[in-house]
């Protein structure tokens, strides 16, 4: 692709994600920085991006262990998700499950896992 149509379509991609994200944000729970909450799962939808002429973005999910019980292990969560989205006609690029650790303002490390599903498009499925 040219430099220029790159820029505009990546305009305009974003520009749908934005409306999109404050879509699930009224119709869902806000959370911080365009995160969204439906049904106890945090869920967030990163910019589209362009690497090697292809357009791709991020959904990730923090995984519920508060929802999940006792025999149902994260990684058996994950894997129940990637079987899952794995079934529809787009597939991800890349699911991975991730672990991050952060500290809130009170010195306290919080570490939580995240599914992190990355799609990728070129441009002849995005339009013709």
């Amino acid at each position: 692709m040219g430099q220029l149509k790159d820029i505009l379509f990546l305009q305009h991609i974003n520009q749908a994600f934005d409306e999109l994200r404050q879509s699930f944000m009224t119709k869902y729970k806000p959370k911080k920085n365009n995160r969204f909450l439906i049904k106890g799962i945090t869920y967030d939808l990163s910019d589209c991006t362009l690497d090697n002429d292809e357009f791709y973005f991020e959904i990730s999910s923090k995984i519920p262990e508060n929802l999940l019980d006792q025999r149902t292990k994260k990684v058996k969560f994950f894997k129940d998700v990637v079987k899952l989205v794995n079934k529809s006609d787009k597939r991800p690029s890349s699911a991975t499950m991730e672990n991050i650790v952060k500290s809130s303002a009170e010195a306290e490390l919080k570490e939580r896992d995240y599914i992190c599903l990355t799609y990728r498009y070129n441009e002849k499925e995005l339009y013709t």
